[in-house]
């Protein structure tokens, strides 16, 4: 017999990826917390014309959000309800996006068109 293995779409394979869940968090994979290395807070940014979002890594903590690492996991979420419900962002089921690291921005890119 020959088994394939099913693996589930959102799992972590090494691409950077991020989920936003209908409770307003964020949930950041390994290989996009790869990105936020001796960063411990993010600054949430939109473009509504590209509907285009980006976690910027800072050291700020004004207009700045905690990155909840996860003990013994390599994942961490952020919890972004007020700005999610601001650009009416809000949906009533979980989405993942792969993002990408833009340097002109120095932030993780998520485009909003393009869940997985």
């Amino acid at each position: 017999m020959k088994f394939e293995l099913y693996r589930k779409p959102w799992k972590a394979r090494g691409e950077p990826k991020v989920s936003i869940f209908p409770n307003g968090s964020f949930w950041l994979n390994g290989g996009a917390l790869k990105f936020f290395q001796g960063y411990e807070r993010t600054q949430l940014l939109f473009d509504p014309d590209t509907r285009t979002l980006a976690l910027r890594p800072t050291k700020e903590l004004e207009d700045s959000f905690a990155v909840s690492r996860s003990k013994g996991r390599n994942e961490a979420t952020i919890s972004g309800q007020g700005f999610l419900n601001y650009w009416k962002l809000i949906s009533k089921k979980s989405k993942t996006y792969v993002v990408r690291w833009d340097k002109d921005h120095e932030a993780v890119i998520i485009s909003l068109d393009r869940p997985l």
